[in-house]
């Protein structure tokens, strides 16, 4: 069994309370000549989640999935606007990919950071 590993910078978001944003990653790997290029993701499914700084599940969204290597989800502009969301302000997001074959790949990840 080949285990193939990789680092995956970490992104850190500003997210705007009341804005719309979308949120993802692409996923590439090199080609026979050394070219960076998308993974074509038909098929694979994949989800963003905003945690708490303990890891508490705060919010998901199902990704779209393209032909081009990316994996995104939308938030709309209201989600953050919720009284809940106003004494949270930071905390940790990752978005991750799950292939046909079941193998599942973190893309990104970081932290981020809600402002008004």
């Amino acid at each position: 069994m080949n285990v193939n590993g990789y680092k995956v910078a970490r992104q850190d978001i500003r997210l705007i309370r009341g804005d719309s944003h979308r949120l993802g990653a692409i996923c590439q790997t090199y080609d026979a000549a050394g070219k960076l290029i998308p993974v074509n993701l038909t098929g694979w499914s994949g989800f963003v989640e905003l945690r708490s700084m303990s890891g508490v599940l705060w919010w998901s969204g199902q990704c779209d999935m393209t032909n081009d290597g990316y994996a995104v989800t939308d938030m709309s502009s209201d989600t953050l606007t919720a009284a809940v969301w106003h004494g949270r302000s930071t905390g940790q997001w990752k978005c991750v990919v799950t292939s046909p074959a079941n193998v599942v790949s973190t893309l990104a990840w970081g932290y981020w950071y809600l402002t008004d």
